[in-house]
Order: structure tokens, then sequence, then C-alpha cells
């Protein structure tokens, strides 16, 4: 596996569901994690985000058959019943997360480093 492809990978965790958890209890530095990525490829990237933060992961794999589509669909049962437990999906298939946006199972994630970045930029 390709250092910089790890490094962006514990990087992008890290915006996304690590800041939540860079201070607090232990029972806070629990980050989940619903992948439909294959288990050995994430568990490569989640060994070396644990290594690097100290957050605890849980991940969630879908199972072959169904990949994206079962977690895409659990969510969306778990946003209904206001039981999510999911702090980063990381998947593949943009319009399976356009589906859970429209869904309003999806929460913005405002990255406190990005904050002096312009709005008009992309």
């Amino acid at each position: 596996m390709c250092y910089r492809k790890v490094t962006a990978v514990v990087a992008v965790l890290l915006l996304i569901g690590g800041a939540a958890f860079a201070t607090g209890t232990e029972e806070s530095r629990v980050l989940h994690i619903y992948t439909a990525f294959d288990t050995e490829e994430a568990q490569y990237y989640i060994e070396a985000f644990e290594a690097e933060t100290g957050i605890t992961v849980k991940p969630v794999y879908d199972d072959e058959a169904v990949k994206t589509v079962g977690l895409v669909n659990r969510l969306i049962a778990e946003h209904k019943s206001k039981s999510v437990r999911c702090d980063v999906f990381w998947n593949s298939e943009t319009s399976r997360a356009l589906l859970l946006k429209k869904r309003g199972a999806t929460e913005a994630y405002a990255s406190p480093s990005a904050k002096d970045i312009p709005v008009s930029w992309p």
C-alpha cells in the first residue's frame, strides 16, 4: 500500500470524524465507521488511523453481495428510528450518498481547518 494513500485516508478520517474526538472521555473516543470497502483494505487504513490518533474505530462492514446498498438501507432505517450509530460513512458510490442526503440522513461537517477558506472556492 502506498504511504501517500494511507496518509490521505488517515487525514480524511481525521477531518471527517476524528476532530470531534480530540478531547473527551475514553467512551467518547470511539469512531463508528460504516464502510463498503473490502475488509482487508479498510482494515489497513483503520489500523493506521488508530495508531496515529489513539482513537478506537468500530467498523461495520457490508456483505459482498449488497455492498453500499445494505449500508445505505441500514443508515436510512437508523435515521428513521433516531438510533444512528455511524460517525463516518465511507463508500465510493456518489448516488447512494446523495440518496442519504435527500432522505435527511446526513449531517454537514464544518471542518475547523477550513474556516479560512473562502466560500466561493469549490
